[in-house]
Order: structure tokens, then C-alpha cells, then sequence
């Protein structure tokens, strides 16, 4: 593992983890939630994006310096990732859809 690959892991997993830790909390302790915001005008939101950010800049960045690293062959990552990504809109899709 280059030294890039380390920083891009140890930001997301970093990030990742701390935006978890966040929504764990304000399940759990809804009197002191974090999420979403108590207050109209909060720093909150902005934390949230930059970590959610962080998180998605660490994910692309190792598949722009880890290129073609994994052992799969190509045929199974076409037919996996489009997979993934179908599922993953359709849940995001269907938690907007349930919020109206």
C-alpha cells in the first residue's frame, strides 16, 4: 500500500466512521441528537456534508490510484457494479418516495 492509498483509507474510514458514530447517537439519544440539526442556523449540516464528502473523495481516489488492483475479471465487475448501483438508487429512490 502506496502512502496515497493509506491517507484515502484513513480519511474515509475516519469519516465513514464518525458519520455512523453521529446518526448511532441521535438514534439513540433522541434529546440530544445531532441529526438533523436542533437549531435553524447550525454548523451541522455543513460538518455532515464535508465528512460525507470526504468519504466519497477517499472512494474515488483509491479507484483512481488503485486501478484495476482487484483480481476480478472484467466481465464480473460490468455485470456486478451496474448491479449495485441499480439497488443502490431504488433504495434511495424508495426512502425520497416514503418521506412524502
Amino acid at each position: 500500500m502506496t502512502i496515497a492509498q493509506g491517507i484515502l483509507v484513513v480519511v474515509g474510514l475516519l469519516s465513514g466512521l464518525v458519520l455512523i458514530g453521529a446518526l448511532l447517537w441521535s438514534i439513540v439519544r433522541p434529546s440530544k441528537r445531532i441529526w438533523p440539526p436542533n437549531r435553524e442556523h447550525s454548523v451541522i449540516p455543513i460538518i455532515a456534508w464535508g465528512l460525507t464528502l470526504a468519504v466519497f473523495g477517499a472512494v474515488i481516489g483509491l479507484g483512481i490510484v488503485d486501478w484495476k488492483s482487484a483480481s476480478m475479471p472484467n466481465a464480473l465487475r460490468w455485470a456486478v457494479g451496474p448491479f449495485l448501483i441499480a439497488i443502490g438508487n431504488l433504495i434511495a429512490w424508495w426512502g425520497h418516495s416514503s418521506l412524502d
